[in-house]
């Protein structure tokens, strides 16, 4: 764990930023962990969750409200059936066994998805929906996205840059809702205001903001809905990041698209890319 430690994310038990790696250890093995704005979370080789940081808005649950952080993993659940977990900018997603997906933290863009007028924030996981078919949950900024069986990719939370994929204006959305109907998707990534998925025919789509050629397509100009990137079909995995992109092909070959003045990208140079090009060995 290294960087800012100003709410304790690093989990190292102090406030301290580290600017060199340290071990972070936790009370039991980690199988999966998920870092967002100023808060972690882990799921444990038990299946139990644990949380740590930035604890304001209910991201660590109720039982780090009123201290406001926590420098420390705390167990926030009971349950010990938790699958896959993702932090967003100031909430939380977590997927448990059978499908069932749980959200609680900051809710005023609807990024929780329980109801069309949420409370500003929910400290303790609440379930989205009622189908328990979800296979894979992302946070980003103060959206969120899920795959459901059958390759259903829903999206609900802060819309402003069109990020959620639903061609629509609007501002927020508050409940989980079907982006591109009648397609079937097979990896999703959310970044702070733009997303990437495959569709199950390994074609790559990209929408939201793109004002540094983050989405790939070929311009600057943003999205409010899937558009394809030119780059052929075939990937493994995708990242999304504030102002580039990078997707990994089946051959292991890195491919990035976006902001490069500091070298983000990989490539031989510092342009900004407009399409997914791929990294220098």
């Amino acid at each position: 764990m290294l960087g800012d430690n100003t709410c304790g994310q690093l989990g190292l038990g102090d406030r301290q930023a580290r600017r060199e790696s340290v071990f972070l250890t936790l009370g039991a093995k980690s199988k999966r962990v998920s870092a967002g704005g100023s808060s972690a979370s882990a799921i444990e080789e038990d299946g139990g969750l644990v949380c740590w940081g930035d604890g304001r808005d209910g991201q660590l649950g109720a039982v780090a409200l009123s201290a406001g952080f926590s420098s420390t993993p705390l167990r926030i659940a009971t349950e010990t059936d938790w699958l896959e977990v993702s932090v967003g900018a100031s909430h939380v997603c977590g997927l448990r066994a059978h499908g069932d997906l749980y959200c609680w933290g900051k809710s005023g863009s609807g990024q929780i998805g329980i109801a069309p007028t949420p409370p500003s924030r929910v400290v303790t996981p609440t379930r989205v929906g009622t189908a328990g078919d979800y296979t894979s949950v992302v946070c980003g900024g103060d959206a969120t996205c899920a795959l459901a069986d059958a390759g259903r990719l829903e999206c609900w939370g802060d819309n402003s840059r069109g990020q959620l994929g639903l061609f629509a204006p609007v501002q927020r959305v508050f409940v989980p809702t079907r982006v591109a109907e009648g397609t079937t998707w097979s990896t999703i990534a959310l970044g702070p205001e733009s997303a990437c998925a495959v569709q199950s025919d390994g074609s790559l789509w990209c929408w939201g903001s793109n004002t540094r050629g983050q989405l790939g397509v070929g311009d600057r100009d943003s999205r409010r809905g899937p558009a394809l990137a030119p780059v052929g079909a075939g990937w493994a995995s995708i990242a999304v990041g504030g102002y580039h992109a990078c997707a990994t092909d089946h051959d292991g070959a890195t491919w990035c698209t976006g902001r490069n003045d500091t070298g983000a990208l990989g490539v031989s140079d510092t342009r900004d890319r407009e399409t997914f090009t791929r990294q220098i060995p």
